[in-house]
């Protein structure tokens, strides 16, 4: 999908080439909704994760240390403006830093299942969009598994006693494990420090990703007050309103954790249940199409004769990678330790198809109402079907 229809907005805008006509808009603008309130929600999350490597860095070397809500508070709230500035005053850098992210980072894996769609929405920045947009994505997730692979082995042979690495104080079990392996203070720190780097430059890209979609859905969606958000600065040529929109979102959600941790983390569980939701929905209405006998748009990447099984095969994944995401980590949870993220999820879900449905349906134009006229996608279905 990315190579037939390369766009900043991703899945919405894919939903809105390939879904069925009747539901083309309604999923169209249910998924975008999705995908910018998880990107949004992302970028808090990865500050977050930022502050808990500094937390276990420091309780590593001074263990006496003891932390309160309003240190992760004020952690997360250092990290996300340090992100920012990557991707204001030092854009003109940026393409120069994010090599040097890409060297420090390559020997590290990254969750590209619920970030394989992070590309996608720079597609318009990037040249010739159709040729080489799926094919990052698939050497990224090539070489992130195949060195996440190598490091559970690593792990698995150096891990010591897991119930003690669970249990560290440190609050993260990684950390233990490389303590356990180096039998060094030290050492470890150094390796803890790196990984910390690592993700500090993780939160930079997710404050590009998550403005250009909000800026992409702003722009198409057609409710008046998001018209505001899609705007571009004409002496820097970046969407500065949405990156703003986007570190005011972080700010808010990170004074969550001077009251609750958990209360934050229900919330942070919406940005990897979000995007995989929107995986599952493009794919399926792809398989839809195909199956339908759809022209679908003209290609530079195929997935050849066994293209239509690897996209089942996708669904069948997806699916149960969704409802594996709503389980507790273990039976019997107390509420503290409960998977809140099928309330955040379903409350979302409740409140876009409201929304939708008093306000936005009205309003929405989908994208392929911009780029394509109904009369001309009713011909080229009866032209497929034999109907013409």
């Amino acid at each position: 999908m990315a190579s037939m229809a390369p766009s900043a907005g991703g899945q919405y805008q894919w939903i809105s080439e390939f879904a069925p006509r009747n539901a083309q808009k309604l999923l169209s603008y249910f998924v975008g909704w999705l995908t910018v309130l998880g990107w949004q929600v992302g970028l808090a999350s990865v500050c977050y994760a930022v502050t808990l490597q500094i937390k276990g860095l420091v309780t590593l070397v001074h263990p006496s240390v003891v932390f309160q809500g309003w240190h992760d508070s004020l952690m997360t709230l250092g990290v996300a403006p340090c992100a920012v500035f990557f991707n204001t005053l030092l854009v003109s850098s940026l393409l120069t830093l994010e090599f040097i992210m890409l060297l420090l980072r390559i020997i590290a894996p990254i969750t590209t299942l619920t970030s394989a769609d992070s590309i996608c929405h720079l597609a318009e920045e990037l040249k010739d969009a159709s040729k080489w947009l799926p094919r990052i994505m698939i050497g990224a997730a090539a070489i992130n598994f195949t060195i996440g692979f190598v490091l559970l082995i690593v792990v698995l042979f150096r891990a010591g006693d897991f119930h003690d690495a669970i249990a560290s104080p440190t609050g993260q079990p990684y950390i233990a494990i490389l303590l356990n392996a180096t039998q060094s203070v030290p050492g470890t720190a150094v390796l803890v420090a790196y990984m910390t780097l690592a993700l500090l430059f993780c939160a930079t890209n997710v404050v590009t990703t998550s403005s250009r979609q909000l800026f992409s859905f702003a722009r198409d969606s057609g409710v008046p007050f998001s018209r505001a958000l899609a705007t571009v600065s004409e002496t820097s040529l970046i969407p500065v309103r949405a990156i703003v929109c986007t570190i005011v979102v972080t700010v808010i959600l990170s004074l969550i954790l001077i009251g609750s941790s958990l209360t934050f983390n229900i919330i942070a569980s919406l940005f990897g249940v979000a995007l995989l939701s929107s995986y599952l929905t493009s794919v399926s209405t792809l398989v839809y199409q195909r199956v339908r006998g759809y022209r679908l748009p003209t290609t530079r990447f195929s997935l050849g004769r066994y293209g239509l099984l690897i996209n089942i095969a996708t669904i069948v994944f997806d699916l149960f990678a969704f409802v594996i995401m709503f389980f507790p980590p273990g039976p019997k949870p107390t509420p503290a330790a409960m998977n809140w993220a099928c309330l955040i999820f379903g409350s979302v879900v409740l409140f876009a198809l409201g929304f939708y449905a008093t306000s936005a349906k009205h309003k929405y134009t989908a994208p392929l109402e911009h780029t394509r006229p109904e009369e001309d996608v009713t011909v080229e279905l009866e032209t497929v079907t034999g109907k013409a």
